[in-house]
């Protein structure tokens, strides 16, 4: 799961801050440890467990492919992911 989303926001917000940052400086995010008093924490960690569940439920047709049918299985929970730690650590997504 985490590599996944590490995929998905690293093609995303690499396009988003590429000309904001020196190509010299590494990228740094401000990412707080896990809070359990708050709510986006809380919601992040529910997603995560729905997406174990899902996974751990599905059988691969082809073992070269898994990524790629995870990735469609999980296209919904990755989108709220997303969107959820794009508020917690303050980047604006595409389209937003």
């Amino acid at each position: 799961m985490n590599q996944l989303f590490n995929d998905f926001v690293r093609e995303k917000t690499l396009v988003l801050i590429k000309l904001d940052l020196p190509s010299s400086r590494p990228l740094l995010f401000a990412i707080p440890k896990y809070n359990s008093n708050d709510d986006m924490h809380l919601k992040l960690a529910d997603i995560g467990k729905e997406c174990h569940e899902k996974v751990k439920a599905m059988k691969f047709a082809q073992k070269n492919n898994v990524r790629a049918e995870v990735r469609n299985k999980l296209k919904g929970e990755i989108t709220k992911v997303n969107k959820i730690v794009s508020k917690i650590i303050n980047i604006r997504m595409e389209g937003e």
